[in-house]
């Protein structure tokens, strides 16, 4: 079962994500050479202050627990930036 990413973590914090993941894919699109991208892992683990399950660079998704009993995703396609969530 779908349901609102916003729900579970509220308006506010969810385009706090959201700015936070734009940031860091931009980053990566810059720095991929130099930096690890371990690092982006646990800088997103820092900011949603959630378990990270995974983080991929290509595509630049990650996936997580924002709360107890959910799963939720953040994916950069082209231009856009998607989210899901589901209840686990």
């Amino acid at each position: 079962m779908t349901i609102s990413l916003a729900e579970i973590l509220g308006k506010e914090k969810l385009e706090k994500t959201i700015k936070f993941f734009s940031y860091l894919y931009e980053r990566w699109r810059d720095e991929k050479k130099y930096e690890d991208f371990a690092e982006y892992k646990t800088a997103m683990e820092k900011n949603l202050e959630c378990k990270i399950l995974k983080m991929t660079k290509r595509p630049f998704k990650v996936i997580f627990i924002p709360k107890e009993g959910f799963k939720a995703e953040l994916l950069i396609k082209g231009r856009n930036i998607l989210w899901f969530a589901e209840k686990i």
